[in-house]
């Protein structure tokens, strides 16, 4: 036992307390154990920066060349802007060398000219080569554009319903679980009741009723995703507002208002990230349901739905058309239900220490 007279360099000699660690770096290391997650997160980023490579560098997805109808991946074509070229060849050169062509010298020279890859303006008229890497559609647009406009469309879709689903389902939750008592039960039996709807048909009839509007889209899809999250952010208030720092917190004078977005909601948002990154998947297979129907994203933009849709419709003939959206599509949802099962588990303390 230390008495008064023990000499201050043996306190200073002990050895030093351990340095502890927040709740997000404990979640970090165990995410980066999960492999499964982060190949899901590696996929993710990849898929995104290509869609965008594509939109920001690529061909518009929208330029239109019937001539090169449903052609074959890697064919490669001969665009003219605008249209109206005194030249008398088809505005494209295939692979194959199936391109109708003139005789005439010009036409000729003009022709090894862009195939080489130069860009060519003759007046009013501008000539470049296009290189179709995924093939085209069956109005002779550009696949791989439109599949990386496409991806970043469903993706966009995604996000935006899942916010406005965060919006409603953490303000409703949080109010219906801190406050409590017959407030909280009548809430519930509203979430209750809404829950018995068919939203599949309650999102048809929105998209019939009102026109089929790409923000009319977000905001339907997220009116009816919002109701799990209500629950869990009420089950989760209702768990840290009887805690001793909340406590604690009323017996500092603070206001209500303070409490709940000073103490309650930073102390929830483990699972409210989780459920984020499981209701994007959710919310891009909805949309692309709605697409297949033809009551979601509207022509001409694009969205990895509207895609498969116009794939399967000529599956038999040209079945590329199909099995590029498809694979995007299905690697965007399984990254991200692998991303999200490994931010639930890295999350989950409890589930750590056992």
């Amino acid at each position: 036992m230390a008495s008064i007279d023990t000499p201050l360099s043996q306190f200073a000699a002990a050895e030093p307390l351990e340095k502890g660690s927040s709740l997000w770096h404990d979640a970090w290391l165990r995410l980066r154990k999960n492999h499964l997650a982060l190949f899901g997160a590696g996929v993710m980023l990849a898929l995104v920066l290509v869609c965008i490579g594509g939109w920001l560098f690529g061909q518009p997805y929208y330029d239109q060349n019937i001539y090169l109808a449903n052609a074959t991946p890697g064919s490669i074509g001969i665009r003219v802007t605008p249209d109206d070229s005194p030249y008398d060849f088809a505005t494209f050169e295939m692979l194959d060398d199936e391109g109708v062509f003139t005789d005439a010298p010009e036409s000729q020279a003009l022709r090894a000219a862009l195939l080489g890859g130069k860009t060519i303006r003759i007046g009013d008229n501008q000539y470049s080569r296009n290189y179709h890497l995924l093939g085209t559609d069956k109005l002779g647009r550009d696949l791989f554009a439109r599949l990386c406009w496409g991806g970043l469309i469903s993706l966009g879709v995604g996000l935006a319903a899942t916010a406005v689903a965060l919006i409603i389902g953490v303000t409703y939750g949080a109010i219906a679980g801190f406050f409590g008592g017959k407030l909280d039960a009548f809430m519930m039996r509203v979430v209750d009741i809404m829950y018995s709807l068919p939203f599949t048909i309650f999102v048809i009839l929105l998209m019939v009723l009102f026109g089929r509007h790409l923000v009319l889209l977000f905001a339907a899809i997220g009116a009816v995703e919002w109701l799990t999250m209500a629950r869990i952010v009420r089950s989760q208030v209702m768990a840290i507002k009887r805690m001793e720092f909340i406590e604690a917190a009323y017996s500092l004078g603070f206001g209500k208002r303070r409490i709940i977005f000073r103490h309650i909601l930073p102390n929830i948002l483990g699972p409210v990230i989780v459920y984020i990154t499981l209701t994007i998947p959710s919310v891009m297979l909805l949309e692309a349901f709605l697409s297949y129907l033809g009551l979601g994203v509207q022509p001409p933009i694009s969205s990895l739905g509207v895609l498969i849709k116009e794939g399967s419709e000529i599956m038999e003939e040209y079945s590329w058309q199909l099995m590029y959206p498809a694979a995007v599509f299905s690697l965007m949802i399984f990254s991200l239900n692998f991303l999200g099962d490994g931010l639930r588990d890295a999350l989950d303390v409890k589930a750590s220490k056992d």
